[in-house]
């Protein structure tokens, strides 16, 4: 189980390391802790559910419901590669946005999963 985690650390790029007490359980540079349970549901990313203005956020506990703690997400939560509309890209983008605003995705798939974040 630990090669597929070292696997899966080395495709994300996005500073995550297993811990010494816990080899499931992965700490960001930003203070993330992934995977989290939220309702009862593991999260390998962050996610926009049930935070204000539609904010990616992370737990920073295993468990948000016993620590009651998360923050919001920043670039540095960024997975790179991701996959937006079939093609790969290993930095943020503005394809797709009117804006012409970068933005990246917080899972390997934006297609599948739509959870993005702004540069």
């Amino acid at each position: 189980m630990l090669s597929k985690q070292v696997t899966w650390n080395l495709r994300c790029k996005c500073g995550l390391t297993p811990t010494l007490s816990s080899p499931l359980l992965f700490y960001s540079e930003t203070g993330c802790v992934f995977p989290f349970i939220y309702k009862g549901k593991p999260y390998e990313s962050c996610t926009t559910l049930d935070k204000h203005e539609g904010k990616a956020w992370c737990a920073t506990t295993p468990d948000y419901q016993t620590g009651l703690k998360w923050r919001f997400c920043n670039q540095l939560d960024c997975v790179f590669p991701f996959i937006f509309r079939g093609k790969s890209y290993d930095s943020c983008t503005k394809a797709g946005r009117s804006d012409k605003r970068s933005w990246c995705s917080l899972t390997s798939n934006a297609d599948t999963d739509n959870r993005w974040i702004l540069c």
